[in-house]
C-alpha cells in the first residue's frame, strides 16, 4: 500500500492502520496497476483520474453529482463548486443542523439541497466535503468557533489541509 494512501487513511481514522485487517480493507484488488501508455492515457475519456507514485496506482472516478445518482460507493468526496456563490457554503446552515426543510428558501437553494442530498447519500463508509476554509471563519477571518463546535457536535470532523 502506498505511503500516501496510508497517511490519508490514518488521518481520517485518527489511528494507526498498520494491521492485517486494515491492510486487507485498503488493498486495491482487481485494479490494473500498470500505467497506461502515454498516447492512450492522453486520449482516455473515461473520467478516471489515475495517480501513481511508482509502487502503487490509485484510480479515482470523477463525475458530477448527477452522474452517480442511484449508485453506492465506499467513499465520496464532494468538492465545493461555484455558481452564483459557493454551493456548500450556501447550505452550511443545513450541514450544521441550524436549519431544516426548504420552507422560505429560493429555487436555487432548494435545488442545491436536493443535489447535495443525492451526493451525501452515495457513500457507505466515508463522506468528505471539501470546502474553502473561509466558510468556517467569521467576517474578520478568525475561526468561527461556534460554527465549528456545532458541526463537531453533530458528528462532523473538521480537517484543514
Amino acid at each position: 500500500m502506498g505511503n500516501q494512501i496510508l497517511r490519508i487513511a490514518e488521518m481520517l481514522a485518527q489511528e494507526s492502520l498498520n494491521s492485517q485487517p486494515a491492510n486487507d480493507f485498503l488493498r486495491w484488488d482487481g485494479i490494473e496497476t500498470e500505467p497506461l501508455p502515454e498516447p492512450v492515457a492522453a486520449s482516455c475519456k473515461d473520467n478516471i483520474y489515475r495517480y501513481s507514485d511508482g509502487s502503487d496506482t490509485v484510480h479515482i472516478r470523477v463525475g458530477s453529482i448527477h452522474s452517480v445518482k442511484g449508485e453506492t460507493h465506499s467513499a465520496t468526496l464532494v468538492l465545493e463548486t461555484f455558481w452564483h456563490n459557493h454551493n456548500l457554503h450556501s447550505i452550511l446552515d443545513w450541514l450544521c443542523n441550524a436549519r431544516r426543510g426548504c420552507a422560505g428558501v429560493g429555487v436555487r437553494i432548494r435545488n442545491r439541497l436536493k443535489i447535495h442530498y443525492v451526493a451525501m447519500t452515495r457513500p457507505s463508509h466515508l463522506l468528505c466535503l471539501a470546502m474553502k476554509r473561509t466558510s468556517l471563519e467569521s467576517a474578520d477571518g478568525e475561526p468561527n468557533l461556534e460554527l465549528s463546535k456545532r458541526l463537531r457536535d453533530i458528528g462532523w470532523r473538521i480537517v484543514s489541509v
